[in-house]
């Protein structure tokens, strides 16, 4: 597992003042000793933690700063005779700052985040860093039962996204009732909306695989998989849950999956990663929208 290069280590680094460095994402780090293996979940009881500033309190600081500016400006003319003319400052709206984009996944999104690392800037999906900033927290293998502890997990590493993309639940295809699967699916999604009640969240729909266990036809599970995406998809409609649809996806062509039916060709990823510019589209929207924001 790995995150996106966005995240930076700082650890062991002496904190000074936030006036230092007033830029976006700076972060304090205490490195703290680290017990149990560092992959997957359950997640371990010790990890390297990052606590961020927030803009407002970066803000808040900075303003403070220019007025303590102003002041001794206006004594320092004073004692000269002199009337303080102070020097017009532009300070950046904070809801200008680039939305941070959490896409987590299982294999499917690890070969996608692979994939786009080779190409120069790729895993930014074509987003400009001015308007999104996306970090991949890709898992080779993420039950459905593990999205809400890995959410858990990195919300407490990282802070809160502004949107956060999950897709899970191929896996448990051949192993879990019909059913039962869209039930976890369906309480799961509506329970990360109060986990992260300021984020947007996104359901990237179940991609089915070429490569079927036995005994398991390819036909019973393709029926399962458009099941429970329908299913889904309808569930969260009003709910604020935006879904992303892969039915492009769902074709029985060759030209899509590599010949371990598990991962996406070339012409596959393009495919995938259009849907999710897409979705990551419609989410930057319905944020802006719930945060009255018009820029």
């Amino acid at each position: 597992m790995s995150d996106d290069e966005s995240s930076v280590d700082h650890s062991g680094q002496d904190y000074i003042s936030p006036l230092a460095d007033s830029r976006p994402g700076q972060k304090l780090s205490a490195q703290l000793p680290d017990s149990g293996s560092s992959e997957g979940v359950p997640i371990p009881a010790h990890a390297n933690r990052t606590v961020e500033v927030s803009d407002a309190i970066r803000m808040e600081r900075l303003i403070q700063s220019c007025s303590a500016a102003v002041l001794l400006g206006q004594q320092h003319a004073a004692r000269k005779g002199q009337q303080y003319e102070p020097i017009p400052v532009s300070l950046p709206a904070p809801d200008l700052r680039p939305r941070l984009v959490w896409i987590l996944g299982n294999y499917f999104i690890t070969s996608v985040y692979r994939r786009m690392s080779k190409i120069p800037d790729g895993r930014q999906l074509g987003f400009p860093r001015s308007k999104a900033t996306i970090r991949w927290l890709e898992h080779e293998k993420l039950p459905w039962d593990d999205v809400i502890p890995a959410v858990s997990h990195y919300a407490k590493k990282y802070g809160h996204p502004d949107i956060l993309i999950v897709h899970a639940g191929e896996s448990e295809l051949a192993s879990t009732r019909t059913k039962e699967l869209t039930q976890y699916i369906q309480g799961d999604l509506l329970k990360l909306r109060s986990i992260l009640p300021l984020a947007v969240i996104v359901w990237s729909q179940m991609v089915c695989i070429r490569k079927r266990p036995a005994p398991y036809s390819g036909r019973r599970l393709d029926r399962a998989c458009n099941k429970i995406n329908n299913a889904v998809s309808i569930h969260l409609e009003g709910s604020g849950v935006v879904c992303i649809n892969h039915s492009n996806l769902l074709k029985e062509t060759s030209d899509l999956f590599k010949r371990s039916g598990l991962t996406l060709t070339l012409v596959g990823t393009k495919i995938f990663c259009t849907n999710l510019q897409e979705g990551i589209e419609k989410a930057l929207q319905l944020w802006k929208q719930s945060h009255g924001v018009n820029a």
